[in-house]
């Protein structure tokens, strides 16, 4: 996602007296409203003025490790918290209304493409840093800002095709204040219907990439971030099924990440709360689960979010998940609308997105068992685009395996989230030895994915992932030596969530237990059956050393064929799994024979019915 970034004009830093690093006490007493639809004048910033200006505080670091700052400060941005003293303020104003006593020094400059108007004052504890390099009485963190708001325009608007929350012949009004945020966007009386606010200087942030200074950086994505805000008011007035805080949070990040790629000021929230380091937290999660959305952009593009975001604009009560499931229709090539033939496979894709998308987090660079392993020269990094600068993930174990076979359970999982298992092979390991992975789940209607990433000794890495319905287990054999991995990440999502397009609902995936095992790799041949002795459905894994045409058949302890499986059927080299879901025959041990060219294997099964 790195391309050409725009020029600004150099800010230098500064020290500003009165500006500090929001105190910890102050967030905890903001008092977090989620908006309702009809209630748009609730949605401004918590007015901490009195608390967090100090003007003798000057104990703080004025640049604090993005730990520290993650930890005492909740918030990064101030839309969606409610303070009806925010509507008095003055940015609350429409833009022709007269500044107030307090407010009389006032300046404002226009931005180069005339779309935005910029408030700012060099007074009071609202005042902007004055330098101002060529000397043409703006200053240049004023100066600055405007291009960044032009280039947010340009990149939103105007390149992916994002709703123009700015009417045509009018500009939209960004403003400077001393506060306890990076930013927030608020509704107005502007003719955008929304106008922002700015942080004043932004001394004392938690550190970003930017070449040019983390004051820069922080100027650059909060004006990116606020704009998104802006667009989102104009689809949805952040209300209805994409109106919480979360959704709204987790979409204006991403946009930072797709203006100014090279800031990446978003790591700073990765490093507690994310998918990397709490995957059983459901997602969505503002700010921190921003990678769950980069997945999807870097997985289809960015257009897919203009796509999900013009469904949500057609129908405000439409749930993130359900707009995506309606993208992934187009996509599927149902055409435009809801089309309830292929609403079922897209809602399965997104299943499929989800399960991998856990399993880029759980596979991040730095989650490698052996420090030392880096990938072939042939091979990126697994996932994401910048995964080497992602925070090592969390497991919810890690299990250096003794002997074969090694189980476990992992409890349960709410809905849309995850658990992740770290498994180092034996160094004992056969080369003959094939990894077989086997997860069971209490209820066969509770919707599971489950995800494999092996790091490979010489350098390699691969992936499998499966989604699972109607089953109580499922077992993957991806034909991997055990001797040859350094180790095995496992990912266990929970893939059920609420949709009034498909009917399905939340629900909790329990009763969950693991099981790994060394299967032997054969040149050609069945492997066992599971679940056996079975209710409903057997699967029947076999192995091929070679590409070949083969056959599977099912007979009963008579020798009468009941069933043909598969018929000539041409099938690569490696791994494959057939499903057999008897109807119309009784209880009893069955017979599977899997033949090709040169061989014939048999394998035993018991179909055990209820009351049979």
């Amino acid at each position: 996602m790195r391309g050409p970034i725009n020029t600004h004009p150099t800010i230098t830093k500064h020290p500003v007296v009165g500006a500090c690093v929001p105190s910890k006490w102050v967030l905890f007493g903001v008092f977090v409203v989620l908006i309702g639809y009809g209630l748009p004048g609730a949605v401004m910033a918590q007015d901490v003025r009195g608390a967090i200006h100090n003007d003798h505080e000057s104990d703080v670091d004025s640049h604090p490790t993005p730990s520290s700052f993650v930890d005492a400060t909740t918030q990064k941005c101030g839309t969606l918290l409610a303070s009806p003293a925010m509507s008095q303020r003055p940015k609350a104003r429409a833009m022709d209304a007269e500044p107030s006593t307090e407010n009389n020094l006032i300046q404002s400059h226009q931005s180069p493409s005339g779309k935005f108007v910029l408030y700012y004052t060099l007074t009071g504890s609202d005042a902007v840093p004055s330098n101002d390099e060529d000397q043409n009485g703006i200053p240049d963190y004023v100066e600055t800002a405007a291009v960044a708001a032009d280039s947010s325009y340009k990149k939103m608007v105007l390149e992916l095709g994002y709703t123009d929350p700015i009417p045509e012949g009018e500009m939209y009004r960004i403003d400077f204040e001393n506060m306890g945020f990076y930013g927030y966007t608020y509704p107005s009386g502007d003719p955008s219907g929304t106008s922002m606010s700015v942080h004043h200087d932004f001394v004392g942030f938690p550190q970003n990439d930017w070449p040019d200074g983390d004051v820069e950086g922080a100027l650059l994505v909060t004006i990116a971030h606020e704009f998104k805000h802006a667009i989102q008011y104009a689809d949805n007035r952040w209300s209805g099924g994409v109106g919480d805080q979360d959704w709204l949070e987790m979409d204006a990040t991403m946009m930072e990440e797709t203006v100014y790629d090279d800031v990446n000021d978003y790591y700073n929230y990765l490093v507690s709360n994310s998918i990397f380091s709490s995957p059983t937290q459901a997602t969505p999660v503002a700010y921190s689960h921003v990678t769950w959305m980069l997945y999807f952009a870097e997985t289809y593009g960015e257009s897919f979010w203009v796509e999900v975001w013009r469904e949500i604009a057609q129908n405000r009560d439409r749930s993130m998940l359900d707009a995506m499931t309606i993208v992934y229709q187009r996509l599927l090539g149902g055409g435009s609308g809801v089309q309830e033939s292929t609403v079922l496979e897209s809602a399965l894709t997104l299943r499929n997105d989800h399960t991998q998308n856990h399993l880029w987090h759980a596979g991040s660079l730095e989650g490698a068992a052996d420090p030392m392993w880096t990938p072939a020269s042939n091979e990126a990094a697994y996932g994401f685009e910048e995964s080497a600068f992602y925070p090592k993930a969390k497991f919810t174990s890690s299990v250096n395996i003794q002997a074969f076979p090694e189980t476990d359970n992992l409890g349960s999982i709410s809905s849309w989230a995850a658990k992740t298992v770290q498994l180092i092979p034996p160094a004992t390991a056969d080369p003959t030895q094939g990894v077989l992975v086997r997860v069971n789940k209490q209820s066969a209607s509770t919707p599971m994915g489950v995800g494999l990433l092996a790091r490979f000794k010489d350098g390699r890495q691969k992936e499998v992932f499966q989604s699972v319905s109607n089953q109580v287990s499922t077992t993957l054999v991806p034909g991997w030596s055990w001797a040859d991995i350094s180790d095995l990440t496992m990912v266990v999502v929970n893939t059920s969530y609420r949709s009034t397009l498909s009917g399905s609902n939340e629900q909790t995936l329990s009763g969950l237990e693991w099981l790994v095992d060394a299967v032997f790799l054969p040149e050609r041949g069945l492997l066992l059956p599971y679940p056996n002795p079975f209710g409903d459905q057997v699967s029947i894994p076999f192995y091929l050393n070679a590409p070949g045409e083969v056959s599977m058949t099912v007979f009963d302890a008579t020798g009468r064929r009941v069933s043909q499986l598969v018929q000539h059927q041409s099938y690569s080299d490696g791994f494959h799994s057939v499903e057999w879901r008897p109807e119309g025959i009784a209880s009893g041990v069955y017979f599977i024979q899997f033949s090709g060219q040169g061989f014939r294997d048999v394998r035993a099964v018991t179909l055990q019915r209820n009351g049979q």
